[in-house]
């Protein structure tokens, strides 16, 4: 999708993608196969305001979400009753060297340790967040459509195997449904697309999957099935 979709849901309000709760598989998957928090850092792509950014600070990590709309890091910190600093860098877009704008939040006080980095994350200069360890996605694969002229889905895989070192671990949620019955975001992934798409980066191990017609009862989405997949990750 392209930046201007996202600035306006954002601007609108129209944020049902936003949960008002931690991930329930972040909350059941992710210490037994992270093990040890240890001070490693997180990356977690298009994170919006999503309250797994305090989980992951409060179970011990150090956590680096990127976000394009400024909105959401703004009220991300106002509704977490936390203080960031706010620094402005600039560089270039190593895919077509025009230049690029971003922004830092670094929390401080009881945030110290997790940041946001206020940018388009196919466009962000490498060398912006840093090293990280470890990848947590809940929201940024499925929020890009698959194929199509400009690769946006496949893009961001690049991106994360080129931060993420060999052997990172990482926790993937994504849903699954009829993509025909359905216009995203969010956009379906299910094993098969999710091998298919991460298999050449990273290991990808199924953890488990809900249906979430029979434990919602039912869904204002017109889909035949509606699923939720959790995956374990490892960079190849």
């Amino acid at each position: 999708m392209e930046p201007d979709f996202w600035h306006a849901r954002w601007r609108e309000g129209q944020i049902g993608f936003h949960r008002a709760a931690v991930e329930p598989a972040l909350a059941a998957h992710w210490t037994t196969l992270i093990g040890p928090a240890d001070g490693r850092r997180v990356l977690v792509p298009l994170c919006g305001k999503t309250h797994d950014l305090r989980w992951l600070l409060e179970a011990g990590h150090r956590v680096v979400g990127v976000e394009l709309s400024a909105v959401a890091c703004r009220d991300f910190f106002v509704e977490q009753g936390w203080q960031a600093a706010v620094e402005e860098g600039q560089g270039r877009d190593r895919r077509t060297g025009r230049a690029v704008t971003w922004r830092r939040h670094r929390g401080l006080g009881p945030a110290d340790g997790l940041e946001l980095v206020e940018a388009d994350i196919l466009a962000l200069p490498d060398d912006v967040l840093g090293s990280v360890e470890l990848l947590y996605d809940r929201a940024s694969l499925i929020a890009l459509p698959a194929g199509g002229p400009q690769r946006l889905r496949e893009r961001l895989v690049e991106r994360l195997a080129g931060w993420l070192p060999t052997g990172a671990r990482g926790l993937l949620v994504t849903m699954d449904y009829p993509q025909e019955q359905r216009r995203g975001p969010p956009f379906a992934i299910g094993p098969a697309s999710a091998e298919a798409l991460l298999g050449a980066a990273f290991e990808v191990e199924a953890l488990a999957e809900r249906d979430l017609l029979a434990e919602e009862g039912g869904s204002r989405w017109p889909v035949d099935r509606l699923s939720e997949h959790t995956f374990a990750l490892r960079r190849r």
